[in-house]
């Protein structure tokens, strides 16, 4: 596991169960309680055990059954054919809102060509319908996750060694707070969307085990333990970015520049503290802060006038291999592009800029840009960039904001690697405000990325309160 891995990972109390509340097991309760629309242990009932007027409902001859359960008494049966499970009353996804739907599922045939999630947008669906968001394992070497008619996530995998037959399976879909679409499968991230979606979603009448249009997608086995959680992403979670240090750093020696700030209030002495030991050129006039700090004791305070760091980039430049560039920003003001870090100007060939916007923060190398969410003055953002086999990453305050854009330009400029400080050639203009914690590492990437991310799988029946 890489440092600072970016390991998605629920707290377990979110899934024990209150005794006194309804529901089996015993434990702490849910802390998104009032966020949960549809909950059912389905022994032998299909109450709904969540505090609202959503109802679940077992059509065509979907049973109980004993044989097969995850936790408790009972499980849902359903035989591959017409019989489904249905969610009914509830409400669409707003904008922008994230959710979590996840059940268990012990498929007793191949769930190749089957639909286990389905959301229709008519209130006649029991006899029929399509449904426009739903996951269909669509081929032996396939899977799709359809939102509202389009494919958003999409995968080539085996849906039967994804999702064994005669074994209990936790499967997930969720909507981050960054509108990205998540498809999770016992513990692990199998796809996530390309682009963000952040469109309403129409998800008042569900089926599980079916879409409701018809026999051809039917889910063969059992299914226990079904959640639906309104304005929730419970399986996403922002990791923090510690203080670099070269102190039993496995990738130390990829370290290629490692500045922390210290030393006394209005010092414009810096040290690389990396095995490079660059000379740090002080620009204007760029000085050590001891008040507003992120990691330490001291600060990068720059004036956006003049102020900036230049460091030679000859160890630094990543050609086209992995990088990762972690630093922790204080803009005192969000205004026109002020640069965070650049080597060579704005698209330059052979460069990148690192800038922060009114309305975006910005990576460009070689004259491609990829955009994200702004950062906010009068307060410490942390930021990641990464590149990892040619695919850039963007993390901020924790949470993956790129994920995964083709990025495979050489970076080889001669020019030096500026920190805080731009010419200003092509409206790039220097920061007003304060940088703490700033590393390069050179040919590789610290976050864990891709199929790596995971969530811990629920223990315990989900609670009931």
């Amino acid at each position: 596991m890489a440092e600072n891995s970016n390991v998605y990972s629920p707290i377990l109390k979110n899934f024990i169960v209150d005794m006194g509340s309804g529901g089996g097991g015993g434990g702490a309760t849910d802390p998104y309680w009032n966020n949960v629309v549809w909950l059912s242990s389905f022994d032998n009932t299909v109450t709904n055990e969540a505090n609202t007027a959503a109802t679940i409902a077992l059509y065509n001859g979907a049973s109980f059954s004993t044989t097969q359960t995850k936790f408790g008494s009972h499980s849902v049966f359903l035989d591959g054919t017409t019989q489904m499970i249905g969610l009914e009353g509830g409400r669409d996804i707003a904008t922008n809102e994230p959710f979590t739907i996840e059940s268990w599922f012990y498929p007793t045939a191949s769930v190749v060509g089957t639909i286990v999630f389905g959301a229709v947008s008519s209130t006649d669906i029991v006899a029929g319908g399509s449904a426009g968001t739903y996951l269909w394992f669509y081929s032996s070497t396939s899977y799709r996750l359809y939102i509202d008619g389009n494919i958003r996530v999409s995968g080539s995998l085996d849906p039967d060694v994804l999702v064994p037959q005669n074994q209990w399976n936790h499967i997930a879909i969720t909507r981050d707070t960054n509108d990205l679409v998540n498809f999770w499968v016992n513990g692990n991230l199998v796809g996530q969307s390309s682009s963000y979606y952040p469109n309403s979603i129409n998800a008042e009448y569900w089926r599980v085990g079916q879409w409701g249009g018809g026999t051809q997608y039917g889910f063969t086995g059992y299914i226990d333990e079904l959640r639906f959680t309104y304005g929730v992403d419970r399986y996403t979670t922002p990791f923090e970015i510690q203080q670099p240090t070269m102190t039993n750093d496995p990738l130390s020696a990829q370290t290629t520049l490692l500045l922390n700030f210290e030393g006394v209030d209005g010092s414009t002495s810096f040290t690389d503290e990396s095995d490079f030991n660059h000379t740090v050129t002080v620009l204007g006039d760029a000085q050590v802060d001891t008040t507003i700090v992120q990691y330490g004791s001291g600060s990068l305070l720059l004036d956006g006038a003049e102020a900036g760091l230049s460091v030679p980039s000859t160890n630094i430049l990543p050609g086209t291999d992995d990088f990762t560039i972690e630093l922790a920003v204080y803009p005192n003001v969000i205004t026109s592009w002020q640069c965070l870090c650049q080597i060579g100007n704005y698209n330059a060939p052979g460069g990148f800029t690192l800038i922060s916007g009114g309305s975006q923060t910005r990576m460009e190398i070689s004259g491609s840009t990829y955009n994200t969410t702004a950062l906010v003055a009068g307060q410490w953002n942390t930021i990641v960039v990464q590149r990892a086999s040619g695919l850039l990453y963007v993390w901020i305050d924790g949470v993956l904001k790129i994920n995964g854009s083709s990025a495979t330009a050489n970076i080889n400029s001669a020019s030096p690697l500026e920190i805080g400080y731009s010419s200003g050639a092509a409206g790039v203009y220097r920061l007003n405000g304060y940088i703490d914690g700033f590393r390069f590492t050179t040919g590789a990437a610290r976050y864990d990325v891709g199929l790596g991310l995971t969530y811990t799988v629920p223990t315990e029946p989900f609670p009931a309160a």
